[in-house]
């Protein structure tokens, strides 16, 4: 006994299956640019967290300064100890150059995994 099965496709079909395939090629593409758009956002949120850190030393540093010299007003210190003062500040905004330069030269930052993108909906079955 033979027995021959033969099943054709219509055109409509191969033209379903093939907008199918496009349809899963862009949804790859698409969560691809999720991901992209994930690590970026991650980038700059440190960035600018390095920037936070490196302007509230300054300011840290500032402040000290100030509050040292309206302390000291009018006072007359002996040259060493001014000497001592003065290299106290110097090394510690040269520590600050440092770490800026440090921050500035992209020394990356291992980020997070990102979430996974929320996944594209599958298009409605042919009818």
């Amino acid at each position: 006994m033979n027995i021959h099965i033969f099943h054709h496709l219509s055109v409509e079909d191969r033209l379903i299956q093939k907008l199918n395939d496009i349809y899963s090629e862009i949804r790859c593409i698409h969560n691809k640019e999720e991901l992209i758009m994930a690590t970026l956002d991650q980038i700059l949120e440190i960035v600018t967290n390095e920037t936070t850190q490196i302007d509230s030393i300054s300011a840290l540093l500032t402040g000290l300064k100030k509050q040292l010299d309206d302390a000291l007003a009018g006072t007359v210190l002996p040259v060493a100890v001014q000497a001592k003062i003065d290299a106290v500040f110097s090394a510690a905004e040269g520590n600050l150059t440092k770490l800026a330069n440090a921050l500035n030269a992209n020394v990356p930052v291992p980020p997070a995994p990102p979430e996974p993108p929320a996944p594209v909906p599958e298009p409605p079955a042919p009818a």
